[in-house]
């Protein structure tokens, strides 16, 4: 049966890695292909999503929801409807002050004017210039709590989905604490930090290295004082290399490339991090069992690529590159003119991929598309050498060269099982 990339178009929030679609709670049959979501951004309008290039004889998977999967809408309904609550209680305030100046009092806890109102409270024990708006939005306390309590949650979950038994009743209250940390999230976004969608501004260094303080400071295993004057050390370096990033693309870069670029960047701050750290803060920020999985890992840049990955099944090196040929093929919907040329591409991109890399045998945790980020990364590396590719070597229109520059996500090739 011919495979196609499965897009969907579903706009979803995803923060702190735990509320995300883990695809199948069994192994997948030798011919079937593992799938996950891939939704756009809301605000990247470039990213291309074509419900109609889905694979109708697809299997839909199960869905296990760790985190509420939460949807950008409705989560900003949410905060739009407490910001509402918040203004009619000032508007009820500020009429009674009225009333009461005109009775000839002054009303006891009278609000402040706004323009008399002082700025929102900085609690983050790390600031760098130009993030002190974004970080106005942490409470260190509550988020070290929530990551405190959460992690030990996911690690149970995903231990238990590896032996074969999920323990489904865990996802409520992983969704809980998960929802704290969504909170801070929708309230950073306006901040000005860079980074692709709410996962990128989430895991941006200046947020992270205060939720990484938030978590350790109580716990058993809090941070020296050299060690926080070395994570404020990594904060600055990262921010700048962050705004360094961001300063070199171009209207004509592609989406999946600065996102790779982001990936890299934060895969670094992270693996800096836990040199600094001891093997126990390490076990604490990111147990083993967890570490460095997509959606899984609370502090690894697995975040950015949460709903933005899908397994592409194959059997031999050769089977990989006619999958990716088809689904290039109408994905981007080319005409038959150009099926040598991209057939040609795809048997490139087909070789780069090391054996190594292809023979890799999917866990419990790769089938249900909770990859390692750093495959994740590769694959998506060699998915825009393909697409850079492509509009090199094709005479394509604005339009086609517009979907493939704002094609943003990763295809994972994930072997098959030969019998």
């Amino acid at each position: 049966m011919q495979r196609t990339w499965t897009l969907t178009a579903v706009t979803a929030l995803v923060v702190a890695g735990v509320a995300f679609w883990l695809g199948r709670t069994t192994a997948p049959e030798p011919e079937q292909a593992v799938t996950a979501e891939l939704p756009t951004e809301p605000e990247t309008a470039e990213t291309p999503v074509d419900p109609a290039s889905m694979d109708p004889d697809a299997t839909e998977p199960t869905e296990i929801d760790m985190g509420g999967a939460l949807s950008a809408p409705k989560v900003r309904e949410d905060y739009l409807l407490a910001e509402a609550k918040k203004e009619r209680e000032r508007a009820d305030r500020l009429a009674a002050e009225i009333e009461a100046l005109k009775a000839g009092k002054t009303p006891e806890g009278e609000a402040a004017d706004e323009a008399d109102a002082p700025a929102a409270e900085l609690k983050a024990r790390y600031v760098f210039e130009g993030a002190e708006k974004a970080l106005t939005a942490l409470d260190l306390d509550a988020a070290g709590e929530a990551y405190q309590n959460m992690t030990p949650l996911i690690t149970e979950l995903l231990d238990s989905i590896a032996a074969g038994e999920p323990k489904m009743h865990l996802q409520q209250e992983i969704s809980k604490w998960n929802m704290t940390l969504v909170n801070q999230a929708v309230k950073m976004q306006n901040g000005g930090l860079t980074g692709d969608g709410i996962n990128g501004v989430f895991t941006h260094p200046a947020i992270q290295v205060n939720y990484i303080y938030a978590t350790l400071k109580d716990g058993e295993h809090p941070l020296t004082e050299n060690q926080e004057a070395a994570l404020k050390e990594l904060g600055d370096r990262f921010v700048q290399e962050e705004a360094k990033r961001v300063a070199r693309y171009d209207e004509n870069s592609l989406e999946l490339e600065k996102l790779v670029d982001e990936a890299d960047l934060k895969s670094r701050f992270y693996a800096d991090v836990d040199a600094m750290l001891t093997a126990a803060q390490v076990e604490i920020l990111h147990p083993e069992s967890m570490r460095g999985r997509i959606q899984a890992d609370l502090f690894s840049s697995g975040l950015l690529w949460a709903m933005r990955v899908q397994a592409i099944g194959f059997k031999e090196r050769a089977d990989l590159a006619t999958t990716i040929a088809e689904n290039v093929m109408r994905h981007f919907q080319l005409s038959s003119d150009h099926e040598e040329d991209v057939l040609e591409l795809a048997g490139d991109y087909a070789a780069g991929f090391s054996d190594q890399f292809l023979a890799h045998e999917a866990d419990s945790l790769d089938q249900i598309g909770l990859f390692h980020e750093a495959r994740v990364r590769e694959s998506a590396r060699h998915l825009t050498g393909l697409l850079k590719a492509l509009m090199d070597r094709l005479p394509l229109d604005e339009n086609k060269r517009k979907t493939i520059r704002g094609t943003a996500f990763s295809l994972v090739p994930t072997k098959r099982n030969s019998s």
